[in-house]
């Protein structure tokens, strides 16, 4: 994105010193450096919310482009990819419950473990409960 403002500006720059200082003189014209700087423009718009989606490292990327691409030019289909892009399906989310999972796993694995203690009879009943429900309470 910063790569295609530097050169923009440069081109538009390059355009206004004049033929005899202008870096892409026999390539561009103010009309050619209008219409190349208004499509950049108008395709960054366009793609603005496949552009936040990625961003934003949503979980819905592929479907999320294809309505952009297929039903963007109707307005409706460019905000309902807006809104989608914005919405709180993001990769740190699935990562999060992903980590809920491993917590109750390992509540399980205590559990487990503090059982096998009390079978062992290293734990007696009353230090067995009070440690379970610690456990319990702990996690919630």
């Amino acid at each position: 994105m910063k790569k295609l403002i530097i050169i923009t500006t440069l081109l538009a720059y390059s355009s206004s010193w004049g033929q005899e200082y202008s870096l892409f003189a026999e390539y561009l014209n103010p009309f050619s450096v209008f219409f190349g700087g208004g499509f950049i423009i108008l395709s960054l718009i366009y793609f603005f919310p496949t552009m936040i989606c990625l961003l934003r490292r949503h979980n819905d990327k592929i479907p999320i482009f294809i309505v952009n691409i297929l039903l963007g030019w109707t307005f409706i289909g460019w905000v309902v990819a807006l809104v989608w892009s914005f919405t709180s399906n993001t990769e740190n989310q699935a990562t999060n419950n992903q980590d809920r999972i491993d917590n109750d796993d390992s509540l399980i694995n205590q559990l487990e473990r503090l059982k096998k203690l009390h079978d062992t009879n290293v734990l007696n009943d009353e230090e067995f409960q009070e440690q379970k429900h610690n456990l319990l309470n702990e996690k919630r």
